[in-house]
């Protein structure tokens, strides 16, 4: 795997994109910071990937950006997309941000603590995350939000998660 911090240049992305053109590199992108999280990949063949820089990337297929949506401080959080096409990404600004295909905010939960981990989609909508201080280590929690973005429970977890 080649690493190079600000573009996507992940094994599966870079491996599906040589397969797909005969081992020639079709394209890669630059975002204005550290690429930490993995991408999420659209029914469409929209590719969602967080930046330290802030943003929420979509990049369309041919590599060229569709939008991207500024959150309060950097993403580390690997994208989670629903069936509906909500895309769901923690920041370390500690919101879980629910943004539809389109660039808009659908909603976004306040933890009031950095979002490391990556959220998980149940089958019956709940999104789970859980939230990192790495100051105080027994206030760490794991979430379960409603799809609509309220609170369903919290659960203290006493260490990082």
């Amino acid at each position: 795997m080649r690493k190079t911090v600000g573009t996507i240049l992940l094994v599966f992305v870079v491996a599906f994109l040589l397969a797909s053109c005969g081992g020639v590199l079709r394209w890669k992108y630059q975002t204005d910071g550290g690429v930490w999280s993995s991408p999420a990949i659209g029914s469409d063949g929209t590719i969602y990937v967080g930046s330290d820089d802030g943003n929420l990337y979509a990049i369309n297929p041919d590599g060229t950006l569709r939008w991207k949506y500024q959150t309060g401080y950097g993403i580390v959080s690997s994208p989670a997309i629903a069936p509906d096409g909500t895309i769901y990404v923690g920041s370390y600004d500690g919101n879980l941000y629910a943004i539809n295909p389109d660039d808009t905010l659908r909603w976004k939960y306040q933890t009031g603590r950095p979002i490391w981990s990556s959220p998980a989609i149940a089958p019956d909508g709940t999104i789970y995350v859980g939230s990192l201080d790495t100051l105080n280590p027994a206030d760490n929690y794991l979430y379960a939000i409603n799809p609509d973005g309220t609170l369903r429970w919290k659960y203290q977890t006493g260490g990082p998660i």
